[in-house]
């Protein structure tokens, strides 16, 4: 999938599109993907199987579609307004330190935890 690629595109449907247009394209692609008429490796497949649900989940719910809409939004306004192209989401977020092990002991690896 692109870096670039709004939800919208993941599902090949426009911002306008109908919660009845998000589950068919939704079912649609899923199909695709599973039934191995796609010419992808199981991991590509995979990979886009996970983000056709992704994007449905998001854009099945009224309040979370307006939340990503939303952002959206607010993310091509400032792109914009920093002369810089839009692109179609924001950039994903760095990923956060690895947090220090609780009591500041090493954490227990490998040890079965029932007996």
């Amino acid at each position: 999938m692109n870096a670039t690629a709004t939800l919208y595109d993941v599902l090949g449907l426009p911002p306008t599109a109908s919660e009845g247009d998000i589950h068919a394209a939704h079912m649609r692609l899923v199909r695709h993907y599973q039934n191995g008429i796609h010419g992808l490796s199981g991991a590509e497949a995979d990979q886009r199987i996970q983000a056709i649900k992704g994007a449905w989940w998001t854009l099945s719910d009224p309040g979370r579609r307006l939340a990503y809409d939303t952002g959206l939004a607010a993310a091509q306004a400032l792109a914009t307004a920093a002369g810089q192209p839009p692109a179609s989401r924001a950039s994903p977020p760095a990923p956060a330190a690895a947090l220090p092990p609780l009591g500041g002991l090493p954490p227990v690896v490998g040890t079965p935890c029932c007996r």
